[in-house]
């Protein structure tokens, strides 16, 4: 059997990831059946019995081990949700949030438990890998409509958030190498935000760094609309410029291997620190090591093998990063482009100088519909524009992550070379401009937001995998995976526009804030009690494709919920004049539908059917909140639901 280590690694995932979706009891169910499988097969003669086996017992192996992260840390850890202890531990992230509070994420132990909490804290002075204790209520984190918040923080191995946090102490420690790397990337991302303005410097820091926090909503908007969002995420591409530019400069010292392979590796594990740690940078750095262990020791590299190590080792010990977006679409990335797209290319005739933009395109398109479904896991939609825009832009952007990377090194002595970094500016300009003028095109993104795009994605990836097991066949795989990428282009269009007579009318509700959305023919009308829950909306627009906001009337709260909105329609058509206050405003019609508004509630009247809406709703669902959707067509209501974000 060949290849034995990504056989057994690629099951073992596979193992992992489908277990994430299940409890103990049909973890070990399933584990029980697999198993019997196992013993049978052991007794089957045939010469693709050791490759049967190996899969299956990997398989059970990456169950196993995701079921007792369920049960010894997972469930332990929220057996303290509702209950009060006092924490003790060093504070690993902050970030100062407005109203002198800071929001602090701590590893510690409560009650001799390893455990990872968030918590909100009056703001203090404070460093990375700071001593913190304090007694709390704690409390599981949960998804709510404005953000999937306990998806984003499972991922990250922290279930439990402390509440109203009270005789707080932190201590400051003296030194910490950790704490010297994150302090000195802070400093190089100051550095370069203040030599370079704006969105620019945000821009380029963000590449360098990893932190994206000083990118505006609407460039970054513009940016993830055409599909090159993924710059920001510290991964392959950069770990090769970093690693590029060391190379270069010690190239001119005379070195053996060993020592050039040591000094590398010291560079890895620094500049993976000072990226922040995230499952791609740290994926990317496994894959280059195993790479200059192959040239060390004279192996032909495998890239199937060393992405299946790199798996291995993310998950082996932390398998809830089976559920983080940054690891699925780098190990998906990784794949595409050093598995899929080169199977691909060799079927593809193509000579001079239009090959290399060929090349580039094939890599850009595999990787979009490998990563396909993690999207649709993820996202509220997808950028179909991004095949193109990574052949266009990304070479800008390596430009500009070169030079930068070069303008940074004098960060080691205090300073930052301007010129290095006044060239990264100048390629990364019309990256932002072209953005943010293709942003506006309306088709630009196609939403997931209705069950049959999701079941056409779905169906897709399953008919893609039997075939390319079943038939193994490279050729008929592309094939297949064309038809349902193409598939999937006609669902969205025609779903999107298949109901463009109905009226849909959307509740948002959460905690004491309410938010009405009406759509008709990818229009709409907003109508916002406080203004409290934006990004809820946001969400909503942008998972049913609605790309025309036609009216925005607020209760309360005029101007600050106006500027929030307006900051987040980069996305939509929006006339700043179509904003109101509601008392200011009797009515508004838009595509046949009519709306009177009085002191107490709203009434929508639409072919004959009239439904009255309160500005606040007493029927809370929970503190989470919940979507609630009426339709309306030919006159009558033809559904009533609770409706559901994605897998929700």
């Amino acid at each position: 059997m060949r290849r034995k280590t990504a056989v057994a690694g690629f099951s073992y995932l596979a193992g992992v990831f489908f277990a994430s979706f299940f409890g103990i009891s049909s973890i070990l169910f399933v584990s029980g059946f697999v198993l019997l499988a196992f013993s049978i097969t052991y007794f089957i003669r045939n010469k693709k019995k050791v490759l049967v086996m190996t899969v299956l017992l990997s398989f059970v192996i990456g169950m196993l081990v995701y079921g007792g992260f369920l049960y010894f840390d997972f469930m332990k850890t929220l057996s303290f949700d509702d209950k009060t202890a006092t924490f003790n531990g060093k504070i690993t992230d902050y970030d100062y949030i407005g109203n002198d509070l800071m929001l602090v994420k701590a590893k510690g132990k409560i009650d001799n438990k390893n455990v990872v909490i968030t918590t909100f804290i009056p703001y203090d002075e404070c460093e990375y890998y700071d001593k913190i204790s304090f007694t709390a209520k704690y409390e599981k984190i949960e998804n709510n409509v404005t953000f999937d918040s306990f998806d984003y923080n499972f991922a990250e191995g922290v279930f439990l958030s402390a509440v109203n946090a009270s005789e707080i102490e932190i201590t400051p420690v003296k030194f910490s190498p950790l704490r010297f790397v994150r302090n000195f990337s802070d400093y190089v991302y100051d550095e370069i935000t203040s030599s370079v303005e704006g969105d620019k410097g945000a821009f380029l820091g963000a590449m360098l760094c990893g932190d994206k926090s000083g990118i505006s909503d609407e460039s970054k908007a513009s940016l993830y609309r055409v599909g090159i969002g993924h710059i920001f995420s510290v991964s392959g591409t950069h770990i090769v410029i970093v690693f590029f530019v060391f190379g270069y400069i010690i190239s001119f010292f005379r070195l053996s291997i060993k020592t050039r392979f040591a000094l590398c590796e010291a560079v890895l594990i620094l500049f993976t620190l000072f990226a922040g740690m995230s499952a791609s940078v740290v994926r990317a750095a496994i894959m280059m090591t195993v790479f200059n262990l192959t040239t060390i020791l004279r192996r032909k590299p495998d890239s199937l093998t060393t992405l299946a190590i790199c798996g291995i080792a993310l998950t082996l010990f932390s398998p809830e990063k089976i559920r983080s977006a940054s690891f699925l679409l780098s190990m998906s990335g990784a794949f595409a482009l050093s598995v899929v797209a080169p199977a691909v290319m060799k079927h593809i005739k193509c000579k001079g100088i239009i090959r290399p933009f060929v090349i580039n395109f094939i890599a850009s398109l595999c990787v979009w519909t490998m990563s396909l479904p993690i999207v649709m896991m993820f996202f509220n939609n997808v950028s179909v524009a991004s095949p193109f825009m990574n052949v266009i832009l990304v070479p800008l952007c390596t430009i500009a992550l070169v030079f930068t990377v070069f303008g940074a090194l004098g960060g080691v002595f205090g300073f930052v070379n301007q010129f290095a970094l006044m060239i990264a500016e100048i390629f990364i300009t019309p990256v932002i401009s072209i953005s943010t003028v293709l942003s506006k095109i309306e088709l630009l993104t196609l939403p997931f937001g209705y069950i049959a795009v999701r079941i056409v994605v779905i169906v897709g990836l399953v008919a893609v995998v039997l075939i390319t097991f079943m038939k193994k066949n490279t050729i008929l795989s592309v094939f297949t995976a064309g038809i349902c990428v193409c598939v999937f282009f006609v669902t969205s269009v025609f779903v999107t526009f298949e109901n463009r007579n109905t009226l849909e009318i959307f509740n948002i509700n959460i905690k004491d804030s309410y938010i009405t959305v009406l759509n008709k023919n990818r229009k709409s009308v907003i109508i916002d009690s406080d203004g409290k829950n934006v990004q809820a909306c946001i969400r909503l627009l942008e998972y049913r494709g609605i790309v025309d906001v036609e009216g925005l009337v607020i209760c309360d709260n005029y101007y600050s919920s106006s500027e929030n909105y307006k900051s987040q329609f980069d996305f939509c058509d929006f006339d700043e004049k179509n904003s109101f206050r509601s008392e200011f405003i009797d009515t508004f019609t838009f595509d046949g539908v009519d709306i009177e508004f009085s002191e107490e509630n709203y009434i929508v009247t639409y072919e004959g059917v009239q439904l009255t809406f309160p500005y606040t709703d007493d029927k809370k669902p929970s503190e989470n909140g919940g979507i609630y959707l009426t339709e309306v067509s030919d006159g009558e209501i033809i559904e009533k639901r609770r409706f559901e974000y994605a897998f929700g």
